[in-house]
């Protein structure tokens, strides 16, 4: 039974990548584009293809893709990763006024 459990866990670790989701714990990591299933398969996850379009994610438990509770990162990595994000919003902010200003 060792067997059917290690093809199971295997079986779960696929299709959650295939979902675009962790394969340890799960989360979301991917915005996935549509999944299609092969041969009418849908309970072997060897049968399951992404169609493409995948996008990472970035948010409070991912970062680009990454989980960040099963693979965490660098704390110099994410302070610079956080000072990116803190900059890019500025911009953004500052380029929504300046669109604003000129339609107004």
């Amino acid at each position: 039974t060792s067997d059917t459990l290690l093809s199971t866990e295997d079986e779960i670790i696929i299709m959650r990548e295939k979902q675009g989701r962790c394969p340890k714990c799960g989360i979301q990591t991917f915005n996935v584009g549509p999944l299609i299933i092969m041969n009418g398969n849908a309970s072997d996850a060897h049968e399951i293809k992404s169609t493409g379009g995948n996008s990472p994610l970035t948010n409070a438990y991912v970062l680009g893709g990454r989980c960040l509770l099963c693979r965490p990162m660098e704390e110099k990595m994410m302070i610079k990763h956080q000072e990116d994000m803190v900059h890019k919003s500025v911009e953004e902010r500052q380029s929504s006024r300046q669109e604003d200003m000129v339609h107004k």
